[in-house]
């Protein structure tokens, strides 16, 4: 089996988060592929809270972060920085700010749409958990889901710009429902490049391709995890 470029794009950096990518990344590594580890949760417009438990004082990753990667894989591209196009994160910017000034209800936020760039589950999901509360109204947070929006736009451009740059074939992304997350999983597929999802429970990880949220293959996995059980 040839070689092939994999990046890991990590945003969650609790301890069973972390020690899942981490796994992930060895496994890819003792296959012989070329790994590319993306900690980037930091450097984020809007870093979620689920982010911060990876920062340092300077806001940068912590040195035993760097050390357990490079463990796991020995010649991994290490980066904690991102670039993106910033002239075309304004352009959309301002296409989606058009769409929001007839848009009130976070339920109504999945009609934004450009160009097959759909973020407006991010976004309600990230709405909904900063606000505790389904029923925000979007115009008087007007600046805060603007913010928001912004910081998925600039992880699209630069996920896409990595993945084109880096010729990487395979993604691995935590969840793929949570903003940056979200974006890291639509900048791969529009660019056709496999994404496998992982999620954590208690002190395991599963992966799937179709992601944690969809309901009729997760009725598929339950009834086939069922019949193999007999």
């Amino acid at each position: 089996m040839s070689k092939v470029n994999i990046a890991i794009y990590q945003f969650a950096t609790s301890s069973i988060h972390f020690a899942a990518s981490l796994e992930i990344l060895y496994k890819e590594n003792l296959s012989g592929n070329n790994t590319s580890f993306c900690l980037w949760g930091q450097k984020t417009f809007f870093p979620t809270r689920m982010a911060t438990s990876g920062e340092s004082i300077f806001g940068i990753p912590p040195r035993r972060f760097k050390k357990l990667i490079r463990k796991a894989s020995p010649n991994v591209n290490l980066e904690s920085n991102f670039t993106f196009d910033r002239d075309w994160v304004e352009s959309v910017l301002g296409i989606f700010k058009n769409q929001l000034k007839t848009i009130e209800k976070i339920s109504d936020l999945g009609s934004l749409k450009y160009d097959n760039i759909n973020p407006g589950a991010a976004l309600a999901n990230e709405i909904t958990s900063i606000s505790k509360s389904s029923e925000l109204n979007l115009h008087t947070h007007r600046k805060l889901v603007i913010i928001i929006l912004r910081s998925y736009l600039e992880i699209f451009s630069a996920a896409s710009k990595h993945i084109e740059s880096k010729n990487i074939k395979r993604v691995h992304v935590y969840n793929g429902r949570f903003l940056h997350e979200r974006a890291i999983w639509d900048a791969a597929k529009i660019l056709k490049c496999e994404v496998i999802i992982f999620e954590t429970t208690r002190n395991r990880y599963q992966q799937r391709i179709e992601g944690f949220h969809d309901r009729e293959n997760n009725q598929n996995v339950m009834k086939k995890i069922w019949e193999e059980s007999h």
